[in-house]
């Protein structure tokens, strides 16, 4: 806390303009030394024209300096932001100056954990900050920025302060046994447990879609050679991005591209066709097409409807069944005639749509694209609602629903309330845990090491 850290915090390349932040007790005192002209005193808030120095009094830059003193700043610490040309050599040079000064190199993210620390922001905002920074759609990014604002958290700390209600109907029982408290009824507590639940039921709810927005979704598609797989990747991007021939064994790599569906961000995973192969380079191919359907989130299987199942179709159906991922059955070339029994892969994959269609014509696309995107949402949220965006989160959140059953158990059986104190603390220490309220520098270190330096 008592250090003055510094970091760039624009991305470096060439560019209009740069920007050098210093936060901490003596980023004004080296403002001053550094910046000509200087005032005696910066006043808050002020941007100030002039130009950087080195200690022999040359010219480094011409800058625009802004002002910002504690606890009115992003750290609620006194900062300093320089805006240079934007040049690697010049903001380095700056940063040099700084850190030359008695500013020392800020960590990843330590503006931020500054201002969690300092309490300007909780942990939830304090994640929607990278969140924010790494927003993939559009869609993500107004979910972000609505937990930036605090929107989530005011949620949890309305949870908490349910929670804290029902504590203290159970304190004063502990405390004065043999008082009459027939006014705080077993109903009342009851209705505050389920309100309870059904706050934490929608958030962990939205948590599929939340992550998948903000952090996207891998989808892989499999299948044997020549079923149409390139045809598909293609389609989907609305693009001739893969070559597609009547020749076994074209893609002997994996091919990665990204789309985007109502909002969810995809990358796409065109895997070499799954067969035995005597050549190294397709085996190897076939190999990392194995490997991708391990990673994936969601699995197209595409067939080719106008032939029967081969060996090489069932290998793949039972690789496919045994993967943890989410799965959509792609009957491909519809048009040729179907010989492939559509009741026999329901019995395949009971859970799990199955789509028929002509990628040849487009035949079946719009009902696959929304059949992915329902595998990958399953409870909906608007851009202007709440979603838990990460893991974090929503096992924290599943930790505190956990304590539920056993909590509305006891209030119905009328047990000893030092118990049901019991269980009630223990859903306000997951909620504090969330919030930031608890944590452990471990964590902290943790969670802060992924953001860019200079944020």
């Amino acid at each position: 806390m008592e250090d003055t850290i510094a970091a760039i915090a624009t991305p470096l390349g060439n560019g209009a303009i740069g920007i050098v932040r210093m936060s901490g007790p003596q980023s004004f005192p080296i403002a001053q030394k550094i910046f000509r002209p200087y005032k005696e005193h910066f006043l808050s808030h002020h941007i100030y024209y002039g130009h950087i120095v080195d200690k022999r009094e040359r010219i480094v830059d011409e800058v625009l300096l802004s002002t910002m003193k504690a606890p009115h700043s992003y750290t609620t610490q006194d900062m300093v932001e320089i805006n240079c040309h934007g040049g690697i050599i010049v903001l380095k040079k700056v940063l040099s100056i700084l850190l030359e000064n008695g500013a020392r190199m800020a960590q990843p993210g330590e503006f931020t954990k500054l201002a969690f620390l300092n309490g300007r922001i909780d942990l939830l905002q304090a994640e929607a900050v990278a969140e924010v920074i790494s927003a993939k759609t559009e869609r993500a990014l107004m979910i972000c920025q609505n937990q930036l604002s605090g929107k989530l958290s005011r949620i949890v700390k309305e949870l908490r302060e349910k929670l804290l209600l029902l504590l203290s109907y159970n304190e004063v029982m502990i405390d004065y046994p043999e008082e009459d408290y027939s006014n705080i009824s077993v109903e009342s507590k009851l209705k505050i447990v389920d309100d309870i639940h059904d706050i934490l039921d929608k958030l962990l709810r939205s948590a599929s879609t939340g992550i998948n927005i903000v952090n996207g979704v891998t989808l892989c598609i499999v299948g044997k050679p020549n079923v149409g797989k390139s045809s598909l990747l293609n389609a989907l991007l609305s693009d001739e991005r893969a070559i597609v021939t009547d020749i076994p064994g074209t893609t002997t790599d994996v091919i990665s591209e990204y789309i985007t569906l109502n909002g969810v961000p995809f990358k796409i995973l065109d895997t070499a066709g799954i067969r035995k192969t005597e050549g190294l380079i397709e085996s190897l191919g076939v190999e990392r097409s194995k490997n991708s359907i391990k990673k994936a989130d969601i699995a197209v299987l595409v067939l080719d409807v106008s032939k029967r199942l081969s060996e090489e179709d069932k290998a793949i159906i039972d690789l496919l069944k045994n993967a943890p991922c989410r799965k959509v059955i792609f009957m491909n070339k519809i048009d040729l005639g179907k010989k492939i029994d559509r009741e026999e892969l329901e019995n395949l994959f009971p859970q799990y749509p199955i789509v028929e269609g002509c990628l040849l014509n487009k035949r079946g696309l719009d009902k696959l694209k929304e059949e992915i995107y329902k595998q990958v949402v399953y409870y909906d949220v608007n851009d202007s609602e709440i979603a838990v965006t990460n893991e974090r989160q929503k096992k924290t959140l599943e930790k505190a629903m956990g304590k539920i059953p056993a909590l509305r158990q006891h209030i119905k059986d009328n047990i000893d309330p030092a118990l049901i104190s019991i269980e009630i603390q223990s859903m306000i220490s997951a909620l504090d845990e969330l919030i930031g309220n608890v944590t452990t520098e471990d964590m902290l270190d943790k969670m802060f090491s992924t953001f860019c330096i200079g944020k």
